[in-house]
């Protein structure tokens, strides 16, 4: 049986909902025994218990998750190495990826670095460049084989395609376990969602805006808009509320547990992700798996799953958001079309189904 270690840990947050649902998919089976690495901290209270509770195997590496103690992080990486003899180990982060390069090294290991693509700055288009050569010389040089989430993100790294394998996330088990929501309320109210962080690129002041608009030319129309989340601009949305009259339309219930988002998001109706770009979108597939109407900009994997008109809506440019959702709000029964269509489709997001593409992918190699 091949030993993989498997980082589960992102950039300041430690541990999150979603590599806690990757790890619990990862059973060990008898080709592969998985060894899970974390830091100490987690993004929210209880995805340690999870993991205990499902006697996932882990093991506590201090301070990974922050930028600091490099050499000794790298000491403890190398530990293992020498301990468990793994054939693969995944890395989910630059930074993981400089420790578990040094600890090769130092061990002269025969370790296959895998990696997976998350994100390349490309929120801003003159440091995506350079990120994308930057990436793109090391992964070539240093690991085995990188893993994207979407046709996008593979897009970005054409240079490296002889070794890029697309492998989607999946989403949050409970997921699959709600039924789909009944349709419009009958007296009319259309419920929307759009959970982030607020800032740039994820463009909640352009949502505000956008429904204004549509509020002023058709003053009869009913809807209410969430917007959980916090962060940088969320001072900025809030006074354009108040100028823009929609205080009593919009609400703002700041950062919400995962467990909170789901139960949010599945009592909409629709789902509306406006961020300039993502490597794969959560959020779409999230709210496509709980059988809402997306609308999306094309960006991540929205293009590969969403057909407007059918089971959600795409939009490129910001003025289109309008004319989609003057046409949704004019036929409610095409919401709850492309809603019954997007729930058909969800399978795709099941953990299930990706974990073992995942397997197959390590037999392979």
């Amino acid at each position: 049986m091949k030993q993989v270690l498997f980082f589960l840990a992102e950039h300041n947050f430690g541990l999150t909902s979603l590599l806690v649902g990757q790890a619990l998919s990862l059973k060990d089976d008898d080709d592969f025994k998985f060894v899970f690495l974390t830091g100490t901290s987690e993004k929210e209270v209880g995805l340690f218990n999870e993991l205990d509770e499902h006697s996932i195997s882990y093991k506590y590496i201090q301070g990974i998750e922050y930028h600091e103690r490099f050499g000794f992080l790298v000491q403890q990486i190398r530990n293992l190495f020498l301990s468990i003899r793994p054939e693969f180990i995944h890395v989910q982060t630059n930074w993981q990826l400089c420790i578990v390069v040094f600890a090769k090294l130092l061990t002269l290991s025969n370790v296959k670095i895998l990696y997976t693509v998350h994100g390349f700055r490309h929120n801003n288009k003159y440091k995506s460049f350079f990120a994308r050569i930057i990436m793109s010389l090391a992964l070539m040089f240093l690991v085995k084989r990188v893993i994207v989430c979407s046709d996008y993100t593979k897009s970005n790294f054409k240079i490296l395609s002889y070794k890029i394998q697309k492998i989607y996330l999946g989403v949050d088990k409970g997921i699959f376990a709600l039924k789909k929501h009944s349709d419009i309320n009958p007296d009319g109210l259309i419920r929307l969602v759009f959970a982030g962080e607020f800032r740039h690129g994820k463009n909640q002041l352009l949502l505000v805006k956008t429904l204004s608009k549509l509020k002023n030319h058709y003053p009869h129309l009913k809807f209410k808009l969430t917007l959980p989340g916090d962060g940088p601009l969320k001072g900025e949305v809030i006074l354009a509320l108040d100028s823009l009259k929609l205080k009593e339309e919009v609400i703002l219930p700041g950062f919400l547990p995962k467990s909170q988002i789901i139960r949010l998001v599945h009592m909409s109706d629709i789902a509306i992700i406006p961020t300039n770009s993502e490597t794969f979108g959560l959020a779409i597939a999230e709210a496509f798996s709980l059988g809402l109407c997306v609308i999306s900009r094309n960006v991540g994997v929205a293009p590969e799953v969403l057909v407007s008109g059918l089971n959600g809506f795409l939009f490129n440019k910001d003025s289109e958001l309008y004319y989609v959702l003057e046409q949704l709000f004019a036929n409610p029964e095409l919401i709850g079309r492309c809603s019954e269509n997007a729930y058909k489709q969800r399978d795709i997001f099941r953990w299930e189904a990706i974990s073992n593409k995942y397997k197959l992918l390590l037999k392979d190699l």
